[in-house]
């Protein structure tokens, strides 16, 4: 399918050292990629850079941060196999590369449609016959039926997110600009090269300035505790002394809140529930910290106010980009 090694037909050309500058490529074997120079682009290649760049920018404004990590890793991966290279080991590497990029990302729980929508894409390239990284086969030719449901399933993803047509504009410039249909010239796959390793540079410096900053432990077992005690109360009996140490517990955690700032997505989510409490303290609207994915906390957040809605959807921003689910508990 999509990233078996095929031949040895991606016999590169051999490379003009003018024409070159070195792409890193993380991961557990470091490795430099050979890669066209950028300064030196043509009009098609700025066209193909602009395209990679707003693929980039559509995917880190709608994925979770870990799908966003894997996606960039796929994506460095899976140009990569596509670029012409001379003979089978080097193919056979290329190929468990990707291989190691689908299975990270296979692993990480979608959060969002956004997520859900590129793990769907990228499955239906593996199980049809389409290129490891785009676009979707629309020749039916053949008769596959793998091929069938994946061309149709491309035009079922729009609604879930603009990422999978994102992904296809820019490899169908892509081939386009290659002078082939089995593999992106090197020129074309190190303008893409450049593009993703750029992105995962910075996506990793950001993750690194993250995890250095103060991790908000108090603010994050002050939600932890929040939650608990939400449970633990709602199972409790009725009694004016469970009504105070309920009252206490809150009056704890919610001082937590407003004396201590938060330097985390994690750190913020305990506040933002509070908030959101006393926007609107219908008896649905404890859901929220317990089943926000219940038939009632739905219902009723779809017939809530505009200030409570606006603030969940706050709240999902934040999850989203803390890694976690809405409760604060692991994605």
């Amino acid at each position: 399918m999509a990233t078996q090694l095929s031949s040895s037909f991606f016999a590169a050309p051999p490379l003009t050292p003018s024409r070159l500058s070195m792409v890193y490529l993380a991961g557990e074997a470091e490795q430099a990629v050979a890669a066209a120079d950028l300064p030196d682009q043509s009009l098609e290649e700025t066209q193909l850079a602009t395209l990679a760049e707003v693929l980039i920018a559509t995917a880190k404004l709608h994925l979770s941060p870990p799908i966003y990590t894997a996606f960039l890793n796929w994506a460095e991966k899976a140009v990569h196999l596509s670029t012409r290279y001379d003979g089978d080991e080097e193919g056979l590497a290329r190929c468990e590369r990707i291989a190691d990029a689908l299975a990270d990302l296979s692993s990480i729980r979608a959060l969002n449609s956004h997520d859900l929508a590129l793990k769907g894409y990228v499955t239906m390239l593996e199980v049809s016959d389409s290129s490891c990284f785009g676009p979707l086969i629309h020749d039916l030719s053949q008769g596959y039926a793998m091929n069938k449901l994946a061309s149709g399933f491309s035009s079922d993803l729009g609604w879930l997110s603009p990422i999978p047509d994102a992904i296809e504009a820019l490899t169908a410039e892509a081939w386009k600009q290659s002078d082939d249909g089995l593999a992106y010239t090197v020129e074309v796959g190190g303008v893409m090269l450049a593009a993703f390793s750029g992105a995962r540079g910075e996506d990793a410096a950001l993750r690194d300035a993250l995890a250095a900053r103060p991790l908000d432990g108090t603010l994050i077992q002050a939600f932890h505790d929040h939650r608990a005690e939400h449970i633990r109360y709602g199972d409790a009996p009725d009694g004016k002394e469970d009504d105070d140490l309920h009252d206490r517990e809150y009056q704890r955690i919610e001082a937590i809140y407003a004396s201590m700032p938060a330097s985390t997505p994690e750190g913020l989510l305990g506040k933002l529930h509070t908030v959101l409490r006393g926007l609107n303290d219908a008896a649905w609207m404890g859901d929220a910290l317990i089943n926000p994915r219940g038939e009632r906390f739905k219902a009723g957040l779809q017939k809530a106010d505009v200030f409570t809605r606006v603030m969940w959807s706050a709240i999902e921003d934040v999850a989203r980009m803390a890694g976690t689910q809405v409760t604060g508990e692991a994605a």
